[in-house]
């Protein structure tokens, strides 16, 4: 992923809120799991946890994913939760419709506690 960001010469706000994501979902298990299953088998799951609906094919491979996230980046806010959550799209309310909704969500809490680490693990290339 790392390396990603630094072929495509990924500012820093990009690499950390690609890292931030990786991090984020790759170990996040939502309740949620689709009735009609993925490719892969599952609703949520991966580096990035791309799988349908949102993403027009489940990607599994790091750098594949890696890429389809820095593809779909832009910095909208300068708030990482908020612009990850552009790409991502989990399951919380808008920001821009229920602050209150969005800031309480699980996922966007699940982002939020992991800010701290990311630095690090760019600046390590290892996980904590």
């Amino acid at each position: 992923m790392l390396s990603v960001c630094r072929e495509r010469n990924c500012d820093s706000y990009t690499t950390y809120c690609t890292v931030l994501t990786a991090y984020s979902e790759s170990d996040f298990y939502s309740q949620a799991r689709s009735a009609k299953p993925t490719s892969s088998g599952f609703y949520s799951e991966g580096v990035f946890q791309q799988t349908l609906p949102w993403w027009k094919n489940d990607h599994w491979d790091v750098r594949a994913s890696a890429n389809a996230f820095i593809d779909q980046f832009r910095k909208i806010t300068g708030v990482p939760e908020r612009d990850c959550w552009e790409v991502q799209r989990w399951d919380a309310p808008k920001y821009d419709i229920d602050v209150l909704g969005f800031n309480t969500a699980k996922e966007t809490m699940n982002y939020r506690r992991r800010l701290s680490t990311v630095r690090t693990i760019i600046e390590t290339g290892k996980l904590p």
